[in-house]
């Protein structure tokens, strides 16, 4: 390739869908299919003192997520059910806001 030489590149932004349909709650679960509208981060028990968590020996947790959820509006009120099936602990719940919307949206190339 010559310099000055001008390409483009095709790209489409996604946004991750809601996950609750990923955890069997029996009648309650459906096949949700809308946007998600919040993250969910859930830490191991005990997450400061393991070494295999990402909060390991820090004092500012709140951006640590050993396993990250995202949920619509209508299923973010199961979030204790989830932490229950994940068997670790809620530690914080973004919502889909400005500062936030490099965490639910990603740019895909497209061939």
């Amino acid at each position: 390739m010559k310099t000055g030489v001008t390409r483009t590149i095709k790209q489409s932004l996604n946004r991750k869908r809601c996950e609750f349909d990923d955890y069997d709650f029996g009648k309650e679960s459906i096949d949700c299919e809308k946007p998600a509208t919040y993250r969910l981060t859930y830490l191991r028990p005990g997450a400061r003192g393991d070494p295999q968590s990402t909060a390991f020996h820090r004092s500012d947790i709140s951006n640590c997520s050993d396993q990250d959820v995202f949920v619509c509006d209508e299923h973010e009120k199961y979030k204790y059910k989830i932490e229950k099936k994940v068997g670790q602990i809620l530690n914080t719940s973004f919502g889909y806001e400005r500062r936030f919307k490099h965490m639910f949206e990603w740019w895909e190339e497209i061939k």
